[in-house]
């Protein structure tokens, strides 16, 4: 154990249970365990000296499980350099495949070491009914996230890596979502412009006053399966009339002429 200094206070101990090794030296602070500098608090730590040079567990031999309120990544502008912007995130998102999946037994825990029916049961269920990435899958398409421990043959993701491309994906996304609003808009007024119906109502009855002028009535039945009745009426002085029938995406698909 190595410590900020001094000697620990009265009434704490240090115990150590099996095989433990701490290695570093007193003079340096390669790194500690508890910092009692400060008499009117205590700190517990775990300090390396500069940037990436602790780890806590490795692939191997992790810990089952971590609890914290807050975990945070160093994520300086400052201390970044040849940065770019993350392109075709959609694409590489729509590939990754969640899954969920049980925990083998022997990576979960040592079933000698627990007699206890009620604890042994406990751990059963905390191996089951998980999810994630499966990382052999992620490396193929995003490789940046994944990190292989040669010493133990494991492979493992950093899950808060993913986060950022998951940001632009959905920016991609919203963007293909804006230019359709806008193409629909564009065809909504290309097929108000391109309507011949002249109407108060949906349903116009035939009206003396229609006589002056050239109507097209709501086609009956509608909806309707395979026929339907479409009547209309043109004054005298008409010389040349149709009829032109759109799909919903403004497309003239028909043109009868009347």
């Amino acid at each position: 154990m190595v410590s900020s200094g001094g000697t620990l206070p009265s009434g704490l101990e240090f115990k150590v249970k099996g095989e433990t090794e701490l290695s570093g030296t007193y003079a340096s602070s390669l790194f500690k365990i508890l910092d009692y500098t400060y008499y009117s608090s205590y700190y517990s730590k775990i300090e390396p000296t500069i940037n990436n040079t602790n780890y806590i567990g490795t692939n191997g031999k992790a810990f089952y499980g971590m609890c914290s309120y807050w975990f945070y990544n160093p994520s300086d502008e400052r201390q970044k350099e040849n940065i770019s912007n993350i392109s075709g995130a959609l694409n590489i998102v729509t590939k990754l495949q969640g899954v969920r999946y049980d925990l083998k037994k022997e990576y979960a825990y040592d079933e000698s070491l627990f007699k206890d029916p009620g604890i042994l049961g406990e751990l059963e269920a905390e191996r089951k009914d998980k999810i994630g990435f499966l990382a052999q899958d992620v490396y193929e398409v995003l490789p940046e996230v994944v990190h292989y421990d040669d010493s133990a043959d494991i492979y493992a993701i950093d899950y808060s890596k993913v986060v950022p491309v998951l940001v632009e994906a959905i920016k991609e996304q919203q963007l293909i979502i804006e230019n359709l609003q806008i193409e629909l808009t564009a065809m909504k007024n290309q097929v108000e412009e391109s309507s011949t119906f002249k109407s108060a109502s949906p349903f116009p009855e035939k009206q003396e006053d229609d006589m002056a002028n050239n109507m097209l009535y709501q086609n009956q039945p509608n909806p309707f399966n395979k026929n339907t009745t479409i009547e209309y009426f043109l004054n005298d002085e008409t010389e040349i009339a149709a009829i032109n029938i759109y799909n919903l995406n403004g497309t003239r698909l028909k043109s009868i002429h009347i």
